[in-house]
């Protein structure tokens, strides 16, 4: 992977908008598979003001990574989004993750759910699967935080229905400040799985077991947002444009801790 690389030895990405540039994330994919990088980071927007930088509010720096997505935003990637994307890692693996979220006073409440950060993976095309909801998800809903997993230890997981799911609620989320997160995770699709969150510092989430699906290539983690019922059931939401911002982006191999990557 490329990017800004951290301090820490173990941080293998490191983005904290101070280049004054989106340069480390393109557009291309890679599905190059033994190789190094399955993917680059890259960007998934429809426009110019899906992702950009801005000064007002930073977790650290000058500068945050300001999204906005709107209800009559042409598609990206075939569904409603403004997300940029890391590359992805081998099935069985453990990284760490930690980047931090604000949301703006006007982040209303809406029944619709959001996905502000997912790991998802290139399904098995040769075997049949088509793309399917993401393994895990960090998502807003009805004012709260919620971490939504999928696991499935099948080789073809069909109709988008896994072996097994689960909704964690985390809370009543805040406005007008950045919320910390850090998500550990050995990623496996059979029972030495871990997952662990801590949001502002505070352990909320550990969970073992399988928690990805049975891929050939390994889960890549996005952040932005992005709104599937836009696209497929506009009636569920009562919002019509969603801004939120990114900073303190980071990750670190199966060596790295907490520390490495905390906000």
């Amino acid at each position: 992977m490329t990017g800004n690389t951290g301090n820490a030895r173990n941080v293998i990405f490191s983005e904290t908008f101070e280049k004054e540039s989106l340069r480390n994330w393109t557009n291309n994919l890679d599905w190059k598979h033994k190789g190094k990088n399955v993917t680059k980071p890259g960007k998934e927007i429809c426009c110019d003001h899906s992702v950009q930088l801005d000064d007002s509010v930073a977790r650290e720096g000058r500068y945050a990574a300001r999204f906005t997505l709107r209800k009559d935003d042409p598609l990206a990637s075939n569904s409603k989004r403004a997300e940029l994307r890391l590359g992805a890692v081998p099935t069985k693996s453990e990284y760490w993750y930690g980047f931090s979220i604000y949301l703006p006073p006007g982040y209303v409440k809406d029944p619709s759910f959001d996905i502000v950060t997912q790991w998802n993976a290139r399904p098995d095309f040769k075997l049949g699967e088509k793309w399917r909801s993401p393994q895990l998800a960090l998502m807003t809903a009805n004012g709260e935080w919620h971490v939504h997993r999928r696991w499935d230890h099948r080789e073809v997981t069909k109709n988008n229905k896994p072996a097994g799911r689960e909704t964690i609620n985390l809370g009543t989320y805040q406005t007008g400040g950045w919320t910390d997160w850090v998500f550990r995770v050995k990623w496996s699709y059979e029972a030495d799985g871990l997952v662990e969150v801590w949001k502002n510092g505070k352990l909320v989430v550990r969970k073992t077991g399988p928690n990805t699906y049975n891929d050939e290539v390994g889960p890549f983690q996005k952040f932005g947002v992005y709104k599937t019922h836009w696209k497929n059931h506009p009636e569920k939401s009562k919002a019509n444009v969603r801004v939120l911002y990114f900073d303190s982006i980071r990750m670190g191999d199966a060596s790295a801790s907490y520390t490495d990557v905390a906000p």
